[in-house]
């Protein structure tokens, strides 16, 4: 757990027999790094216009409105992602409970993805590129009837996978 401050209104959000067994924040860098790819692909668009319309007159009202149409669109799509996680990233945090997984999330607002852990069928582990150099991974929690839930830049993903098995093998043993 580390010297992660667990915000106020997660404290909020537990039921009065609920305790915290895991919570984290995904690591900066890797979650930043990899929204990079569409950075890295956007940058060939933003040049483009500037091959092929040298001869244009700088003045033409239309030149300059698809100019401007153009780079808008083509910045958001190569810069929106990489905006957005270093923007989220200061919101997010991860807890696992005996009951349930919480993820919190957002830019502006806070949003709260919730999945009960006796519901866990099944946590994926991935480690991408920008992972295996930060020692990072991204574990995904699959149930039945629900949207799977990422859990992105996961510090020691192996020990959170099994903190999370054994909490979902647990509660189902007790039932």
């Amino acid at each position: 757990m580390g010297y992660v401050y667990l915000p106020d209104d997660l404290r909020n959000l537990l039921m009065s027999n609920e305790r915290v067994i895991w919570y984290d924040k995904p690591v900066f860098k890797p979650l930043v790094l990899s929204s990079l790819f569409f950075m890295l692909f956007g940058i060939p668009f933003l040049l483009f216009p500037l091959l092929f319309f040298t001869s244009v007159p700088i003045l033409d009202i239309g030149f300059l409105m698809f100019f401007v149409f153009w780079y808008s669109i083509v910045s958001f799509i190569a810069f929106g992602p990489f905006i957005y996680s270093f923007l989220s990233w200061k919101n997010m945090v991860y807890m696992l409970t005996n009951k349930r997984i919480i993820i919190r999330r957002g830019v502006i607002g806070i949003d709260y993805d919730i999945l009960n852990v006796e519901n866990i069928q099944q946590v994926i582990l991935n480690v991408g590129f920008w992972d295996k150099i930060f020692g990072t991974g991204t574990l995904t929690v699959y149930s039945i009837g629900v949207k799977p839930l990422s859990l992105v830049a996961v510090k020691e993903p192996t020990k959170v996978l099994r903190i999370i098995q054994e909490a979902s093998n647990y509660d189902k043993k007790s039932q």
